[in-house]
């Protein structure tokens, strides 16, 4: 790993966060994917009140929070309960939020309260990278469901050859509007002052399609089995399903 594709912050003594990718992505806006189960859910959502004071101080802006329900097809292994996507001005603010000594104490309520959680920064496909300081409020009559794409890691299949035009286009065929679509720009990994080894945040998806109807059928018939995986490259997996918002 070369001083170019990295940035990184010192956040304790001992430990220095790192993000991975292209620089030209990860110093520009990126989506947090955050896709998750909860031991304690009540818990995290007092994380949620309390961290959300220090994402908003770096510029952090929520763009989707919801709770996945029975699913659609797919691999059950890919399965969360929630799915929170959190925008970013850069890979250098995200540095900031995590060398925050109050956002480092607040992250002990994560800790305690999540199970296996996937975190990775995306880029948005077609879309400005940066949200608008307003948020419009979201239709409570809409339904939306959640497809998450794992993508091996190599150099003949990167996440950033998927087919997101005919991923449009099928969403097209059955009346339902792409909401969001995005796929991996950069991963955080925590290094160890004195170890060879560094912890990278584990991520389970290389890219994240959510996809919004005012009818839960076109939703269920759009992210079939048949249709989903006439898109997937060699060797990916995925997972859908109805996902309700909450954010």
């Amino acid at each position: 790993m070369s001083n170019h594709d990295k940035i990184e912050r010192k956040i304790t003594g001992s430990m220095t966060a790192e993000i991975h990718g292209d620089l030209n992505e990860i110093e520009s806006p990126l989506f947090a994917i955050n896709w998750f189960d909860t031991r304690i859910a009540i818990i995290y959502h007092l994380y949620n009140l309390l961290a959300a004071g220090r994402v908003f101080k770096i510029g952090g802006k929520p763009l989707f929070k919801g709770k996945c329900q029975k699913k659609i097809s797919g691999n059950t292994e890919l399965a969360r309960d929630y799915l929170l996507i959190v925008n970013y001005p850069s890979g250098h603010r995200l540095l900031d939020l995590l060398a925050d000594k109050w956002f480092q104490l607040m992250s002990v309520l994560r800790i305690a309260a999540v199970n296996r959680f996937s975190f990775v920064l995306h880029q948005r496909q077609g879309e400005p990278q940066l949200l608008p300081k307003t948020k419009a409020a979201f239709d409570s009559r809409e339904h939306y469901a959640v497809l998450q794409i794992q993508i091996p890691h190599n150099e003949n299949n990167p996440a950033k050859d998927f087919d997101f035009p005919a991923l449009k286009q099928l969403a097209g065929r059955h009346e339902v509007e792409v909401f969001f679509a995005s796929r991996v720009a950069g991963q955080v990994v925590i290094a160890k002052d004195n170890q060879d080894e560094s912890d990278r945040l584990p991520f389970v998806t290389a890219v994240t399609v959510l996809i919004k109807a005012s009818a839960q059928k076109n939703l269920l018939d759009c992210f079939a089995a048949n249709q989903v995986e006439s898109l997937l490259p060699m060797g990916a997996n995925y997972f859908a399903a109805p996902i309700k918002r909450t954010m």
